[in-house]
């Protein structure tokens, strides 16, 4: 066993001798001494370019903004009208329930971003209960 270990172990650090990279010195590229032998091709956008950028984006902040706040102000103002007229008072008490265990429907809402928790839920939830009258909404 020691052996066999001992050519094995040797094998091993003689590959990653061979596959060390060995950085040069050369400072005068501007890469802080280091270099691997890779050279970017990729090069810094012009200034005018930049510039254009930074005013595009701010002047659509700037359009989209008024819109934003004037929807914020709605929203606010329509969900106090509902708490001042009491709109979303519910007589029931918290021992009445309306449906039966018939009308039970599983939702998994949203984009799928969590489709994958959602099924795992959903998955339990079946291994759990008696799912066989239920119903299944999602996207």
């Amino acid at each position: 066993f020691g052996s066999s270990f001992c050519r094995i172990s040797n094998g091993l650090s003689e590959r990653a001798a061979a596959m060390t990279v060995h950085m040069t010195a050369s400072s005068d590229k501007g890469d802080m001494g280091l270099s691997a032998g890779v050279r970017p091709m990729a090069r810094p956008w012009p200034l005018g370019w930049a510039v254009l950028g930074v005013v595009v984006g701010l002047g659509l902040i700037g359009l989209a903004m008024p819109l934003l706040v004037a929807i914020v102000l709605l929203q606010t103002l329509l969900e106090t009208v509902r708490f001042v007229a009491n709109l979303d008072h519910d007589t029931r008490t918290a021992g009445e329930d309306d449906s039966t265990h018939q009308d039970v429907t599983l939702v998994m809402p949203g984009t799928c971003g969590y489709i994958f928790w959602q099924l795992g839920m959903v998955h339990y939830v079946c291994e759990q209960f008696d799912t066989s009258n239920t119903k299944l909404a999602g996207i």
